[in-house]
């Protein structure tokens, strides 16, 4: 059967939520989860810059085949 990885994401600048969830068949299975928090007190590049870096991270852990905002 097959497995698909899928990545959710709850968009905002300030706190940005994402999880990951793996669907076998009808099965879905939790897989991770977490906040990327930023602070007011960066630009809107250094926020959007750490938003990228840790997305990325959270992409290159979990692999995911899917992404859904």
């Amino acid at each position: 059967m097959t497995r698909t990885r899928i990545l959710g994401l709850d968009p905002g600048l300030r706190n940005m939520g994402w999880g990951v969830i793996e669907v076998t068949g009808t099965k879905l299975c939790h897989i991770a989860n977490g906040v990327i928090a930023t602070t007011t007190a960066l630009t809107l590049g250094e926020r959007l810059s750490v938003l990228h870096e840790q997305i990325a991270a959270v992409l290159a852990e979990h692999a995911p085949q899917a992404v859904a905002v």
